[in-house]
């Protein structure tokens, strides 16, 4: 592995309500980077971060898992976190290491409840939050919607 001096590595939580689309944006990032050779997926319990076989049967994630990759000549870091409720004592730990959050919200559904929860911890520990918006090619997206949603949550995030 090649040394990274420290002001070179980025650790970056993936957060949001169970069932937005992190693990997929994790695998889709970390095969953009050349980390791995092959986009995984969910439903087929083929994805690099939920590899244990209760996260695979259930087809969530129940515990964070990290990915590496280099980009741009940095180290970054991806922490995928559980986003239902049950396991978010799980997600609060490694989010303790991050530089910053990519916070996940829905095309289709907006923001759930956990989101709330999600939400007091990023701002109680003054954690820089980007917010994106997933399922955008799915039946029923709406964008605004969801914009709308994560500004209610979020309302200090800028809009594009």
């Amino acid at each position: 592995m090649k040394p990274y001096p420290v002001e070179q590595i980025r650790n970056i939580g993936v957060v949001g309500h169970g069932g937005a689309g992190k693990t997929s944006l994790v695998e889709a990032l970390l095969f953009d980077s050349a980390a791995i050779e092959r986009m995984g997926s969910v439903p087929a319990g083929s994805t690099t971060m939920d590899f244990e076989p209760e996260e695979i049967h259930r087809k969530i994630s129940i515990s964070s898992s990290i990915g590496f990759g280099e980009w741009k000549g940095h180290r970054i870091h991806l922490i995928d976190t559980p986003g239902y409720l049950d396991f978010f004592e799980d997600a609060k730990y490694p989010l303790s290491a991050v530089d910053g959050i990519i916070f996940l919200g829905s095309a289709v559904i907006g923001c759930k409840a956990e989101a709330e929860k999600i939400k007091d911890f990023l701002v109680q520990n003054e954690l820089p939050c980007l917010g994106l918006i997933n399922e955008m090619d799915r039946e029923r997206a709406d964008f605004y919607h969801a914009m709308d949603a994560i500004k209610e949550l979020f309302p200090y995030l800028s809009s594009p």
